[in-house]
């Protein structure tokens, strides 16, 4: 199956790219090399190739580009479980006009909720802000 080959720097650039040059850095630094250590053990190979690099599977790129052209793999008026759509004000996979699509086609949805998080990019979870994406899981996890 087709893959990609990612290094640490390569990650550390996509963790970053969506932040505006005006905004202060959301990525957590300090746990960087860390993470960085922990994503090339994720591979056996990845230290034995020049420059060290993990082997990632096609697939997620591969759907990301078959939803940006109507492709999905669900529908989405059939989606019945309560549903919460999270994203990020510094997201370049998705926009606004996104979001409402996916909110909207959710209609077999009784609770449906649509969360953006501020001055964070597709990678909270990594980010300063993450805590802010914990809190919204909580509170749409204790709905009735």
């Amino acid at each position: 199956p087709p893959q990609l080959l990612v290094t640490v720097p390569d990650q550390h650039t996509r963790f970053t790219a969506d932040v505006p040059l005006d905004q202060p850095p959301v990525l957590l630094e300090d746990h960087f090399p860390a993470w960085g250590e922990a994503y090339l053990d994720s591979d056996v190979e990845s230290r034995t190739r020049n420059p060290h690099a993990v082997a990632v599977p096609y697939g997620p790129a591969a759907d990301i580009r078959a939803a940006w052209n109507g492709l999905f793999p669900y529908d989405p008026d059939q989606i019945i479980a309560p549903t919460m759509i999270v994203r990020w004000e510094w997201d370049s996979l998705y926009d606004d006009a996104d979001a409402k699509w996916l909110f909207d086609s959710l209609t077999a949805c009784d609770e449906k909720q649509d969360v953006q998080i501020s001055h964070a990019t597709h990678l909270m979870h990594l980010e300063r802000r993450r805590f802010a994406l914990y809190a919204a899981c909580r509170s749409f996890l204790a709905l009735p």
